[in-house]
């Protein structure tokens, strides 16, 4: 839930300085594919289980993080088109 917060204040900042969603979204769903994909790997990696927890564990971050930027660039697109 923090990460969702965190990701909802950075797409409050993106917004407020006149970048528009198409822009950033871009490397926001990029972001979320690269975390999904690098969850996949570590799971069937032959990582110690501490540094696949790990990753595991940021990569799922990250993605919430994505998808707290996602809802409010999607009402803001939404909204405008």
């Amino acid at each position: 839930m923090v990460s969702c917060m965190v990701g909802s204040a950075l797409a409050n900042s993106f917004m407020s300085s006149d970048v528009k969603p198409e822009y950033y979204m871009q490397f926001v769903f990029g972001l979320a594919s690269a975390c999904m994909f690098s969850t996949a790997v570590t799971i069937y990696s032959n990582l110690s289980p501490e540094l696949s927890t790990f990753i595991s564990f940021t990569s799922f971050c990250l993605f919430e993080v994505a998808v707290g930027v996602f809802w409010p660039s999607m009402m803001e697109m939404r909204s405008l088109y």
